[in-house]
């Protein structure tokens, strides 16, 4: 890894170190699962996550500025640019194209199909999209999240509960109980590691007070 790549890996770990993040995700992907849950309906569904992503995005925010920010300081990067950034768009772009692929072709054979196989795709991605991102970023924690989307995922696969327990609407709640599992995860990691940063790193006032 050459001076830049640890100088980006470095700061893109600043985001993990607070918790915040994980705050972040847990909250947008637990706030689906619900969404998903009490409503079915794709495009109630879809309003709602829009409501839900903007909620926790200001909420994420004020933490930052409350309680991160004054004992870490601002820590921001450029875009990177050149062929890392076109490799980067370019995989981005290919797992896109593979998961739209594969739920086309599930859905040309069966809507119920579709549905059955749409959580364990999810949860496979997802999770070797974080296993890459906690070796590339050092926090390993990341590890347990993404061994629990693919472990979820391929439990909640027809593999293993079968067609009949995938399909429909039993297959949507699925795909809810996955959202609300990995979320829940993602805000207990969170909260711990928010509360040990707080703890670790108090602001000069407190200190002060303190001594």
């Amino acid at each position: 890894m050459n001076d830049l790549e640890s100088l980006i890996s470095r700061t893109q770990r600043q985001h993990f170190r607070d918790g915040t993040t994980e705050l972040m995700i847990g909250g947008i992907l637990l706030g689906g699962g619900l969404a998903l849950g009490f409503s079915p309906q794709p495009l109630f569904a879809g309003f709602t996550m829009i409501v839900i992503i903007l909620g926790v995005s200001w909420l994420y925010e004020r933490l930052k500025f409350r309680l991160v920010y004054p004992r870490s300081g601002f820590v921001t990067l450029r875009d990177q640019t050149g062929p890392r950034r076109l490799v980067q768009i370019l995989i981005g772009f290919a797992l896109g194209l593979a998961i739209v692929g594969g739920f086309l072709y599930f859905l040309l054979n069966g809507a119920n199909n579709a549905i059955a196989w749409i959580t364990p795709m999810m949860g496979i991605v997802i999770g070797l999209v974080l296993l890459a991102q906690s070796l590339w970023l050092k926090t390993y924690r990341l590890i347990v999240h993404g061994l629990l989307s693919v472990v979820t995922g391929i439990i909640f696969s027809p593999f293993v509960l079968g067609e009949q327990q995938t399909a429909g609407y039993i297959g949507l709640s699925l795909m809810s109980v996955y959202f609300f599992t990995l979320g829940l995860a993602f805000l207990v990691s969170g909260g711990l590691t928010l509360r040990s940063f707080v703890r670790q790193n108090p602001v000069q006032a407190e200190t002060s007070h303190a001594q």
